[in-house]
């Protein structure tokens, strides 16, 4: 009976729905619909310019003698160097840092001697002078440079509206090449890395120049068929297909999860002071340990119950393909 009171109590609450309110945001700008996407590009598809950057749906089998299998991680130093320098020049010149200090956006605008220090470290690497860095070439960079897309005379647009881009090749600039017009580094990978370094020194912690983000971001190479087909066959035998969608429902969910509920608990916590709820508790037949093992159940399930509604967001889609192509899915993986 206790529970139960607790639990309306916290549900009716304002605090509760403005919890419910940013939970949907997060959740809706963050997950919603990328299940019935991965659906409906594994039906032969393309949804998003993702899915072409990336070779198609996770649910689609590999075909041999495909054009792309899709991007894996790997080391590959120029590569990192071009996206790391490229994505470093085009915030330094809007000087519009994106910083991920606590898993959220925070943008940093620097200040006149911090931006002259970015310059110097943009110089090093590039070789170029300030006016040839506010002024570069439109195919100074790959028009598909890791996560960074230069919408220029290489992309076309087709008619549903996706782009395709021109790859470039897998060969190296060679030492002729003018690095005023294409970029070459002109600092080892060894210095490069303590340049970035230094840049994120001077940004802020959760900057995009980590080792760790650009690498993930930029060190890219194109799969194999040997090796997209072991990637699906992880996703459709190992994960069993749901096991793979709950993951990144739980990283997107779990960022919210995180941080809002704190809210709600140090405003009940307010509120229960301000109403000198400590008396309330000494006159009453209720332990402390039980009230508070009470309401910590109260908040947990209703933070959680949402939690579940949502997820059959993507459960339900996820039914619907095992039962139309056979697949066994984890339907217990949410």
């Amino acid at each position: 009976m206790l529970f139960i009171k607790e639990l309306k109590k916290i549900c009716f609450s304002f605090v509760y729905v403005l919890f419910i309110g940013l939970l949907l945001f997060n959740w809706h700008e963050n997950f919603y619909g990328v299940t019935i996407k991965e659906i409906t590009g594994s039906r032969g598809n393309d949804v998003s310019i993702s899915s072409q950057l990336t070779g198609g749906s996770i649910l689609e089998k590999p075909e041999k003698d495909k054009e792309s299998y899709g991007m894996k991680n790997k080391e590959v130093p120029d590569k990192i160097m071009c996206g790391g320098t490229d994505k470093l020049i085009m915030e330094y010149l809007a000087n519009s840092y994106a910083t991920y200090p606590f898993s959220y956006y925070k943008e940093v605008v620097l200040n006149e001697n911090e931006q002259k220090e970015i310059l110097n470290i943009i110089k090093e690497i590039t070789g170029l002078n300030e006016q040839q860095i506010n002024n570069l070439p439109d195919d100074y960079f790959p028009a598909v440079n890791g996560n960074v897309i230069h919408f220029g005379s290489n992309g076309t647009q087709s008619e549903n509206g996706t782009f395709t881009f021109e790859m470039g090749n897998e060969e190296q600039p060679t030492e002729n090449t003018d690095y005023t017009k294409q970029f070459v580094a002109q600092v080892s990978y060894e210095e490069f890395q303590e340049l970035m370094k230094k840049a994120e020194s001077i940004i802020g912690k959760g900057s995009g120049y980590s080792m760790e983000n650009l690498l993930q971001y930029y060190g890219l190479s194109e799969m194999t068929y040997e090796e997209a087909t072991n990637e699906y066959e992880k996703t459709i035998y190992d994960d069993k297909v749901s096991t793979a969608f709950a993951r990144l429902f739980c990283d997107y969910m779990t960022r919210g999860l995180g941080l809002y509920p704190v809210f709600l608990v140090v405003i009940f916590w307010l509120k229960d002071r301000r109403n000198r709820m400590n008396e309330l508790i000494d006159c009453k037949q209720v332990g402390t340990a039980k009230l508070i093992t009470v309401r910590f159940l109260a908040m947990l399930v209703a933070v959680m119950i949402p939690i579940v509604i949502l997820s059959f967001e993507s459960l339900i889609p996820l039914i619907k393909f095992s039962s139309d192509t056979g697949i066994v899915i984890d339907v217990f993986a949410f």
